[in-house]
């Protein structure tokens, strides 16, 4: 998973190749939009397409921040090495439930706590931010995980 960092540009969609999808990032700096890339390399995560992992990344704005494009990645580059993980990940949405998505999340504070972060708390919010995008419906609810339920 690389970051590029890139001076000039303007990003509208993310870059899917193949076996790889280039996240859009952008942010301001000494007054400067500043744009960058950030890859997430299916094949190398040994993460299927079609799964939770695509669809998060289908949903997620662009661009997106920097910070929480490489929190991800890194997150990500970490709790692959679990097969279950990588399972959910590959997994449709809509076959997926809550107790999914939470074990995710706890694979993932687990994958924080191990950095010497003065703030671990914020860098674990950057980690799970791009799920929330996620708008798709889990297999038990009638709504995305984030999203309040559908009030009748």
């Amino acid at each position: 998973m690389k970051s590029i960092l890139c001076e000039i540009g303007d990003a509208t969609s993310h870059i899917w190749t193949e076996n790889s999808v280039f996240i859009q990032t952008k942010c301001k700096e000494n007054g400067r939009s500043r744009f960058g890339k950030v890859e997430i390399n299916f094949s190398s995560l040994k993460v299927d397409r079609d799964g939770l992992l695509e669809q998060v990344i289908l949903d997620l704005p662009c661009p997106l921040h920097p910070l929480i494009a490489s929190t991800f990645s890194y997150s990500l580059k970490s709790i692959t090495k679990i097969s279950s993980v990588r399972s959910k990940l590959s997994t449709n949405v809509n076959k997926l439930n809550y107790a999914d998505i939470w074990k995710i999340f706890q694979h993932i504070e687990s994958y924080i706590k191990t950095k010497n972060y003065s703030d671990p708390y914020a860098l674990y919010i950057k980690a799970v931010q791009p799920f929330k995008y996620c708008k798709t419906t889990l297999s038990n609810v009638t709504c995305s995980p984030f999203a309040l339920p559908i009030k009748s």
